[in-house]
């Protein structure tokens, strides 16, 4: 049985738990498991993204709209990354 209480725990913007709560019982058993299997990859996503909270949405609002269906596509991380032979400072360190 898909717990509430681990998959809030894990989420990132904890506020608005009642609204949450109440989403969170309005769905399938099915798509509260894949709300817990898709969470970790919303988390990376917005590691990796560089996410502010403030953009996070809050839990309500992400079960709600069925945000654990959304397609994510991973920022490149090696595009981030400068050769430290391409700049002064790297260089000079």
């Amino acid at each position: 049985m898909a717990d509430f209480a681990d998959w809030y725990a894990q989420y990132p913007k904890r506020v608005a738990r009642a609204l949450a709560e109440r989403a969170w019982a309005k769905m399938s058993e099915r798509d509260r498991e894949a709300a817990i299997a898709s969470l970790p990859t919303h988390l990376r996503f917005w590691t990796a993204s560089g996410t502010d909270r403030m953009y996070i949405p809050i839990p309500a609002t992400w079960l709600n709209g069925r945000r654990w269906e959304e397609e994510l596509e991973m920022p490149e991380v090696a595009a981030k990354l400068v050769a430290w032979w391409s700049t002064d400072a790297g260089i000079m360190a």
